[in-house]
């Protein structure tokens, strides 16, 4: 049996950058992700090396790629951004981890879990994208999605944000009243323009979940508030990190700035895999 409870708690979100929470709940997302992966492992009676599992559109890999690898899975990490990818292997030092400059419709095998962590709104057909990723997935497989409401908090904060808010924001840092937050140690992404194509409401990913062919394990939200304006005021303080996390548990799924979800086939439903 996998004992991972410890190494789940004490995982490093960064993998060993010293990154805690984020008001965009980076490390909630993470722990979310790998607890999926445990108990989908645990169920099917799998050891972590034999436990084959995908990242599309893994970016460099620190956010989620590497600290799996890290708890002793096997992973591929793909990106259709070949500078990124590049920066991911010469960082990479786990033999059980691998990058590759690819699209979803280049890989050939089938994976035990697939992980989609914020993919779907940069796709132009999300429906045909998630049909491609079914091909990939074992029976009995599990796909990992997280997506930012776009009717969220997020959205609403990148807007006010983007219109003049960042110019008040710089002015207090210049006049020493506010710390805004370090740069990234290291970038998720070296794409410099990656836009949002799609806005999702929860019951429109529901209906595209259905259409692909998936029904929804599990849902859960990420955070309240999140967004430029809310990281340069709060991204110091653990106490709001908290809270942030805990308070959207009481609150309905279309009040979080992003969801997370468990995916699985109609078809493994039907015949209880």
């Amino acid at each position: 049996m996998i004992r991972m409870d410890k190494r789940l708690k004490d995982v490093n979100l960064n993998y060993g950058l010293g990154v805690g929470e984020t008001v965009y709940g980076t490390r909630k997302k993470l722990l979310f992700i790998l607890k999926a992966i445990n108990t989908h492992a645990k169920r099917r009676g799998m050891k972590m090396e034999d436990c084959e599992i995908l990242d599309i559109g893994c970016g460099t890999g620190f956010n989620i790629t590497i600290p799996i690898a890290s708890m002793g899975y096997g992973i591929l990490g793909i990106d259709s951004d070949r500078g990124t990818i590049d920066f991911a292997r010469k960082t990479n030092s786990f033999d059980n981890l691998s990058f590759e400059c690819e699209t979803i419709e280049g890989i050939d095998r089938v994976f035990d879990v697939i992980v989609c962590s914020e993919i779907l709104e940069h796709v132009e057909h999300p429906e045909d994208f998630l049909l491609q990723v079914g091909k990939r997935l074992k029976v009995g497989g599990i796909i990992i999605v997280t997506v930012p409401n776009g009717f969220g908090w997020f959205e609403l904060e990148k807007l006010i944000y983007n219109i003049g808010i960042k110019y008040f924001i710089s002015a207090l840092s210049k006049l020493k009243m506010l710390k805004l937050p370090p740069a990234d140690l290291v970038p998720n992404t070296l794409k410099e323009r990656d836009a949002h194509l799609h806005h999702f409401t929860i019951k429109k990913l529901g209906e595209i979940f259905r259409e692909s062919g998936f029904e929804m394990v599990k849902a859960k939200s990420s955070t309240l508030f999140s967004g430029p304006v809310t990281n340069s005021f709060f991204w110091g303080s653990k106490r709001f990190m908290s809270w942030n996390n805990k308070i959207i548990e009481r609150l309905d799924l279309r009040f979080a700035s992003g969801w997370y979800f468990i995916l699985r086939s109609f078809k493994d439903a039907e015949h209880g895999c």
